[in-house]
């Protein structure tokens, strides 16, 4: 919806509680955990940020400080918003003029009590065809295929380690 004004923050915070448990816009959700819907684009451009603890360790605090909304024209409601699974927050958009509010909602946080990955594994996971274990089958694209779906999305993919012991996976996607 476009406005001629900018939004309050009492309005935000009721299109937020409003967003946090309506359905989502698009019938997939949770689609691409498997193949591709034949009807969607996926955008196979890469960047190479670096390589190592310290490229990983940037990236993954990049996404938990929700900086893939960092840019002048969007404004995000609220920064501080755990990573968590339902966490809504609201991004703001000034275009020509006008200003419009979308919603964005965490739909997954993967914990796994396995052994878990050292950033070294996680970062080579990351990577399109790359496996840690040739003894099972597969072709390492799993990973790879979600990361290019989530920026698609404009959203993010991190692994990290979880409250359990095991790897987590957080996947965040807009609501809208």
């Amino acid at each position: 919806m476009f406005r001629l004004r900018k939004p309050s923050e009492q309005g935000v915070r009721g299109f937020i509680s409003q967003q946090q448990h309506s359905a989502f816009s698009y019938p997939e959700v949770g689609a691409s955990a498997n193949d591709v819907p034949v009807r969607y684009n996926v955008d196979r451009n890469r960047v190479l940020l670096g390589e190592g603890e310290t490229t990983w360790r940037r990236a993954r605090e990049a996404i938990r400080g929700w900086q893939m909304f960092s840019m002048p024209w969007l404004r995000l409601y609220w920064p501080t918003t755990p990573i968590e699974v339902g966490a809504t927050v609201a991004i703001a958009v000034e275009h020509f003029g006008f200003h419009s509010l979308n919603a964005a909602r965490i739909v997954y946080v993967v914990d796994d009590d396995g052994p878990g990955l050292t950033p070294a594994e996680r970062e080579q996971v990351a990577r399109r065809g790359q496996r840690l274990d040739e003894s099972k089958p597969g072709s390492g694209l799993g990973l790879s295929i979600v990361l290019e779906l989530a920026a698609l999305y404009g959203g993010g993919l991190t692994l990290s380690n979880a409250p359990i012991g095991g790897l987590r996976a957080e996947l965040v996607l807009p609501a809208v």
